[in-house]
This record gives structure tokens, sequence and C-alpha cells, in this order.
């Protein structure tokens, strides 16, 4: 039975945030995210200096003027998050996503897997099941990965500390409650009831409760389906370095994938250089504005702007793929399902002609009146279709 691995992305908001900026060129390495004039997420950088969810915006400023602080962009953060489980994906077809920020996944290329967290800032943890490897993943270093040894299960429980709770959602007051009741690990914890755990915690009792017992409880994971996206691939017969001979093929791929697109609009371009068994050799991507005017041109200067950034003298490929992500169906518009009949306007003076005296009508005289033979009365068309 092989392992799996869990990552998470503590204060996923400001993740995405950062792998956006880098992805267009810039580095920010401080950034905190504000809601309604709070910090709810931030970056390891910046709490290493204080910055903490909860803190107003106006106080994180004055402890670190160089700080950037950015509002919350939910359709930026699954764009991102798209692109990692894509790359992950890549390394294995067993991975299931419950949540932003936190991935189960196989182990079959942990050389490629430790690559994606040192790239993504996310914490890893390997272990025989779900719940061990959640653990591990929240006390890793960013970038890292901790195992859990097959037998280690034990020792590790009695290691981890009831602090960590923070990271997985769990309120302040369970945590303090949890230290001045002296239940500093979670192997305390573990000796606890459910009964226990509910009358002193409530709801989070239960719930911490259901997380200690599934440890030993081991769930196959899923094959993933990964969401629609279009792929463009070129191939050399030789390799090939040079920007003569690559950018051609670009422009030949740009152009399929703007036919297979027929409309929609992609989130994400990404750029691969391949080697001769189709095995990525390095890439590059970028995650697109919202607002950006979607055109062919676009798509073509976007994706020679990523091949550029790949290019070197020492780097040979012996093919090319293009990948657009995040898809997005065009606007919808009204359509006519059905068609017209004629209405009663138009069969009036149809009839009218043969019966000229044959159709009448209702008009309303009175909407107050009394008597209701009083409020309205019978009229004969006339032919013009009104009432006579």
């Amino acid at each position: 039975m092989s392992s799996l691995c869990a990552i998470i992305f503590p204060h996923y908001p400001a993740l995405a945030a950062r792998l956006a900026l880098r992805s267009g060129g810039e580095r920010h390495d401080m950034i905190a995210i504000e809601r309604h004039g709070s910090i709810i997420a931030s970056t390891p950088e910046a709490r290493a200096v204080g910055i903490e969810c909860g803190m107003t915006v106006t106080r994180a400023r004055a402890l670190q003027p160089s700080v950037l602080i950015l509002q919350r962009d939910a359709a930026m953060e699954q764009t991102t998050w798209e692109t990692i489980l894509a790359r992950v994906h890549e390394t294995t077809p067993l991975m299931i996503a419950p949540r932003l920020g936190l991935i189960y996944c196989g182990m079959d290329r942990p050389v490629q897997v430790r690559g994606i967290l040192h790239d993504t800032y996310g914490q890893g943890g390997r272990a025989m099941t779900q719940t061990l490897a959640l653990l591990a993943a929240v006390i890793a270093e960013p970038g890292k990965t901790m195992t859990v040894p097959r037998d280690g299960a034990a020792q590790f429980l009695a290691t981890w500390n009831t602090s960590n709770l923070r990271v997985l959602e769990y309120s302040d007051e369970l945590v303090e409650r949890l230290r001045l009741f002296g239940l500093s690990t979670m192997a305390h914890v573990q000796h606890l009831t459910r009964r226990h755990l509910h009358a002193q915690f409530g709801t989070e009792g239960h719930t911490l409760h259901d997380l200690l017992h599934s440890v030993p409880d081991r769930t196959e994971l899923p094959v993933y389906s990964p969401p629609p996206s279009v792929v463009a691939l070129g191939r050399f017969d030789d390799p090939e370095r040079e920007p003569a001979a690559l950018l051609p093929v670009m422009a030949m791929m740009v152009e399929e994938a703007w036919t297979e697109l027929a409309g929609r609009h992609a989130t994400t371009i990404e750029v691969q250089m391949l080697d001769r068994a189709d095995n990525v050799i390095v890439r590059s991507s970028r995650i697109l504005a919202g607002k950006v005017q979607w055109s062919s041109t676009f798509l073509m200067t976007a994706a020679r702007t990523l091949l550029q950034d790949l290019l070197d003298t020492d780097r040979w490929c012996s093919g090319l793929r293009l990948k657009l992500m995040g898809l997005l169906q065009p606007p919808a518009m009204q359509a006519t399902m059905f068609r017209p009949r004629p209405c009663i306007d138009d069969v009036i003076p149809l009839v009218l002609r043969r019966y000229p005296h044959g159709l009448r009508r209702i008009v309303r005289v009175d909407a107050d009146a009394y008597l209701p033979e009083r409020a309205a009365l019978l009229s004969y068309y006339d032919h013009d279709g009104g009432a006579a």
C-alpha cells in the first residue's frame, strides 16, 4: 500500500495574489489581502513582521509601510487554483481537491511534487492516510514536505501541537481552551470521547473528534477529471532552440487554439517546451486579467511573450505545447426558439372582411360601477380592428 500526499496552502488568498503577480512579471513577497478594511490573509513574509488576520488596514500599513495590500479577488483565486491543479495532475491521475487551498494526490512522481511545492509555496505532508498527511502538511515548512513513517503515527500525534489547529480553521477560543485544559498535543485530545469534546467545545468538538478518529482510515483517491482546456501541440523533427524555428510553429499553434476556442475566453495561458518524449522541460504561464480585450492578436502576443521568456542558448526542445485553461463561455444571448405565430390583431381584419358584424369585444366603461352590467358593454369591431 503506497503513501499519499496532502498539499495545503495556508492563507490561500494571499498566496494566489503572489502567484498571479509573479506570472505577470511582478515580484512581491510581502502581501496582505483585505476585505471590508480588515486583513484576512497574508504571506509568511508579512506575518513575520507582525501582520496578522483581523488587523485593520491602517494598522498594517503603519506597522509595515512596504507591505502590498490588495482587495480579495475570487475570480483570480479560482484561476490560480485551476493552474495549480493542472500542474499536480501532471504528476498523478489520482487526485481530489475538497476545497480551495487543499489537495490530496498520489505520490507517483515525488520529485515533481516537491518542485510544485517549491514553486507555489505550498506545504506537503506524506503519510499512509489522508488525515495523517493533512496534519503533516500543516506543520511542514512552506515549499517542503514532511513525511510520517508507516509505524510512526502515535509518535507524530504526540508531538503535534494543538495550536496548529488554527491553520485548519478552528477558532482561537477552542485552541486557547485546549491549552488551559493542558491538552497541548493531539495525543492528549485523542483520549477524550465524542461526548466530552461536545460538552466542552460544542460543534467544533464533534469536528475535532471526527478528525482524530479518521487518522487510521485510508480512503482511496479517485481519478481526477480536469476542467476543459484547449491544447495545441507542435513537434520538430530535430531539436530546435532558435526563435526563427520556434515562432512560426507557435503561430500555427495559436491559430489552431483560437479556432478550437470557438468564442470562449481563457483565464490562463501556458507555454511549455517539451523533450522528445513530450515531457515538460520548462514552462511559463500567465493569468489573464478579466477585462482583457480577447482576440487572436492578443493571444498571439501573449504566447510569443511567454515563449521569449523560455528561450535560452543552451536550451533545446523537440516540441512546444500551448495550453489555454479556465475556459469561460461567452455571454448568453436571447435566441428565437419558436417561429412567430399570428396574434389576434392579425386575424381580426381577415374575419371582418367576411363577417362584418361577426365579432364583438368587451369595452370597460366604469371600473367602480356598483352593478356588474354597468361596468362594461359589448361593442362591435369596426373594419380597422377597433371598437365601433
